[in-house]
């Protein structure tokens, strides 16, 4: 079976006459009156929304055993951001995966509030997922980067892992499986189904993992560094290797990136499980401390500061935590001794020295998914054989956290703003984990984001119950296709203010299409001013609120994605809809 390949959502991979190619019409006078009609807003009206974030940040805390200390309230933490004070405005606790600590009158309200989310012929899955506040639901990703393990050692995480997936998923809890091989790819979108995620991670374990091949590359440079008669000569082997592994990395960091990108879009809280060997902080740090050790009186570090790849590593962390992303890394080296080729080894250099610059080389490999880990409120996993344990851990962080809310800034700045939290009585012992900063985001690009994400992985909301359907298809001289399609919103879902005989509101659509072969769509961005007569108003009430878009797309199988928002009410769908082009 050939796996599809996910795009980096970020850019567009096809010229547009290639891909599916979008263009919009807006509706013209000659539309049937079931089509309301949008026209120019009543000069006096004036209407200003004001988009303030919530942002939540989510905190583990644990004792010196691990174990999740439970019963905290509001009072017992303080809150800062950017260094200064702020007031906790919403706050829950969680245990076991339940809200702590409600009144009864509290858990009215939010049974009542999950039986708005429940949609018309729900099924079991969908109604226990209901019940559960969009703010608290938990996606995970399990990415396996076949690129940066060794078969073997993948093997082994992948065994416990599909015992965790077994063991410790609550229905309502949605899996995605990626791995990296040079390119990404999405082994299995989305799933409640954790059986699913386990017949594919039985898959990945056939597949080749190519750690194994720089490993070796690794040690025949070591040994020509060994025999190298000149600090230049040994300097230029170092650089080369390194130059090339770091174009690699960069790459693998890339596809993680389009990940945490993609999640942008998902309500609720996000988990990567990123299982490697680890990623170099400084690419080929150990080869230039072998040159130090070598050449000591003419060498020194200042070559390897070139190949510093920190900063990416932090820019990976704070992308994760714009988007409410936490790490969990899963070292799959394991625990190691000294080998009796790295005995061997030792003859060619000074005593010591092969196994010295082989734990450079491993904590330089461990230090970047620490960082990202620790920098998000996740977990590292290092130094272990058996990783069931630490799985156990990230149940435990799954089921038992503080929520703490609290109001935003300034939502168009598109800053990183650092937060910290801290118990006010904090015990010898306990301790504290969470992301360390949010960035502010404009409505454009949540919007953005969230239709990217319905259109990539699925990841659709729809509060406004909002509909796509198809209406007609024409085949044109170009051999494309005229594809008109009707987005239908429920009156009673949108906001809309009377006024004099007429009633106005704003809507807002973002449009982006993809096909089979991943073929992206620039964006579409569509402002709608919408003013009903009395007549239409009351039709719409019973039929809803349509809006026609014609596109023009090439025969096929293509995915349309379009984000909804209701400008006044501030509420907004990301749905999707595959449409088979020419049938």
């Amino acid at each position: 079976m050939t796996t599809p390949r996910l795009t980096d959502i970020a850019r567009i991979i096809r010229p547009a006459h290639i891909a599916a190619t979008l263009a919009l019409a807006v509706a013209s006078s000659a539309t049937s009156q079931q089509t309301p009609q949008p026209g120019a807003a009543p000069p006096e009206i004036y209407t200003e929304v004001l988009d303030i974030d919530l942002v939540n940040v989510d905190v583990y805390v644990t004792d010196k055993d691990g174990n999740a200390v439970l019963g905290l309230t509001r009072d017992d933490f303080e809150l800062q951001v950017q260094g200064r004070p702020v007031a906790v405005s919403n706050f829950y606790a969680i245990e076991g995966g339940e809200r702590a600590g409600i009144t009864d009158e509290e858990k009215v309200l939010i049974e009542e509030e999950a039986a708005k989310r429940i949609p018309i012929d729900a099924t079991p899955i969908e109604r226990q997922r209901a019940a559960v506040p969009p703010d608290q639901r938990l996606h995970i990703v399990i990415y396996i980067d076949n690129f940066n393990l060794s078969p073997f050692k993948r093997n082994r995480v992948i065994s416990e892992l599909r015992e965790f997936l077994r063991t410790k998923l609550q229905p309502t809890d949605e899996v995605m499986l990626v791995s990296y091989d040079r390119f990404l790819n999405l082994r299995r979108p989305f799933t409640f189904r954790g059986d699913e995620i386990s017949r594919a991670l039985i898959e990945l374990e056939d597949i080749s993992a190519q750690k194994i091949h720089r490993d070796r590359e690794r040690l025949e440079v070591w040994n020509r560094i060994e025999e190298s008669e000149s600090v230049g000569q040994a300097y230029q082997m170092a650089q080369d290797f390194a130059g090339s592994y770091r174009n690699d990395i960069s790459f693998s960091l890339d596809a993680l990136r389009s990940i945490i990108d993609g999640l942008a879009g998902s309500g609720g809280r996000k988990a990567v499980v990123y299982v490697s060997e680890g990623l170099p902080l400084i690419v080929g740090e150990d080869l230039f401390q072998q040159i130090l050790l070598k050449f000591s009186e003419r060498a020194s570090m200042t070559y390897a500061t070139e190949f510093d790849m920190s900063n990416r590593y932090m820019e990976l962390a704070n992308q994760a935590n714009a988007n409410r992303v936490s790490f969990y890394t899963v070292d799959a080296t394991g625990l190691s001794v000294l080998t009796q080729g790295t005995v061997d080894q030792e003859i060619k250099g000074q005593a010591g020295e092969r196994s010295f610059i082989d734990h450079v080389n491993r904590s330089n490999l461990q230090s970047s998914i620490q960082l990202l880990a620790e920098r998000t409120g996740g977990r590292a996993t290092i130094n272990a054989n058996r990783y069931m344990p630490a799985f156990d851990a990230m149940a435990s962080d799954f089921r038992n956290y503080y929520s703490l809310g609290f109001l935003g800034t300034d939502t168009s700045d598109g800053r990183y703003h650092r937060f910290s939290v801290r118990l006010k009585n904090k015990q010898k012992g306990v301790n504290i984990r969470h992301r360390d900063g949010y960035r502010s985001k404009s409505v454009d690009t949540k919007m953005h984001d969230f239709t990217m994400s319905a259109l990539n992985l699925d990841l659709q909301e729809n509060p406004l119950r909002a509909q796509i359907t198809v209406r007609a298809q024409e085949r044109q001289l170009n051999g494309l296709y005229k594809v008109q399609l009707m987005v239908l919103v429920p009156r009673d879902e949108l906001t809309f203010f009377p006024v004099e005989d007429k009633y106005y509101t704003k809507i807002g659509l973002w449009l982006a299409a993809k096909d089979l072969q991943d073929g992206i769509t620039p964006m579409r961005q569509i402002p709608l001013v919408v003013n009903l007569t009395k007549e239409q108003y009351d039709r719409a009430g019973q039929h809803g609120f349509p809006y026609p878009i014609t596109l023009e797309m090439a025969e096929g199988y293509t995915d349309v994605a379009i984000g909804i928002r209701d400008e006044l009410g501030a509420r907004a769908s990301y749905i999707r809809e595959g449409i088979r082009v020419g049938r």
